[in-house]
C-alpha cells in the first residue's frame, strides 16, 4: 500500500517496479498477499484519514467560487461572473 499510495503511480513501470522490488526483497511475505484486498486496505486509509488531525481530517465539504473569464467584455475583477462549484471536499 506504501509503494501504491506514496511512491510513484502504480500504473507506471517505476511504480510496478517498486511494488516487484518490495515483494522480492522479503519486506513482503507471500502469505500476507494471499487474503490482500487493496479496495479493502485503500477503505481502511481513507477511515483513518477522516478521524486523524496527523492527515488533516476529517474532511470537509465546500462551495468553490471560481472567476470566469469574459474574452468580449473588459471587466474588472469585481465585475468578473462567478461559477460556483458545490460539494467540493477538502
Amino acid at each position: 500500500m506504501k509503494a501504491f499510495v506514496l511512491g510513484p503511480s502504480s500504473k507506471t513501470v517505476s511504480g510496478m517496479d517498486e511494488i516487484g522490488r518490495a515483494i522480492g526483497s522479503g519486506r513482503v511475505m507471500p502469505d500476507e498477499l494471499s487474503r490482500f484486498n487493496a479496495a479493502t486496505e485503500l477503505r481502511h486509509l481513507d477511515d483513518f484519514a477522516a478521524r486523524s488531525s496527523i492527515t488533516g481530517g476529517p474532511w470537509q465539504t465546500g462551495l468553490v467560487k471560481v472567476k470566469m473569464p469574459c474574452m468580449w467584455v473588459m471587466n474588472t475583477e469585481v465585475e468578473t461572473p462567478e461559477f460556483e462549484i458545490s460539494g467540493v471536499r477538502y
